[in-house]
């Protein structure tokens, strides 16, 4: 697990991938992370298992962070099922060493870092705001 404020830190420094669906992603995400459904994961005929393992291929030696949505009903820190599924798949599929999931995913660290997302700083709210007002 790695906690909102570290990503924050680390964001830079790391290849972040997104698992959440589209409609999701569509809420908001980080600046240059990488969307790849979990559900393509496993799936080695599918676009984003290719492009997971091109990514896997070109940074095997890297910092990974897979976000996940997190309780959008409840924000507070704690593990997010999809990321922390995906994140085991890649340490124990790939053989990937320095792998973790974001701690409450994407609605807790919004929620600590609100400007991150595009819509939010555009226009001082964005999707998942209007779900918690």
């Amino acid at each position: 697990m790695i906690n909102a404020d570290d990503l924050k830190e680390e964001m830079d420094n790391c290849i972040c991938i997104d698992v959440r669906g589209d409609s999701e992603w569509e809420e908001g995400h980080l600046p240059g992370s990488h969307h790849i459904k979990w559900v393509d994961i496993r799936l080695k005929n599918s676009d984003g298992y290719k492009r997971l393992m091109d990514l896997v291929k070109e940074h095997r030696n890297e910092r990974w962070i897979f976000i996940s949505q997190g309780n959008i009903k409840d924000i507070k820190p704690g593990r997010s099922a999809r990321g922390w599924l995906a994140a085991a798949d890649l340490k124990t599929m790939h053989r990937l060493e320095n792998v973790a999931c974001l701690e409450g995913g994407w609605v807790y660290f919004h929620s600590r870092n609100p400007d991150i997302v595009e819509d939010h700083r555009s226009k001082g709210s964005c999707q998942i705001c209007e779900f918690h007002r």
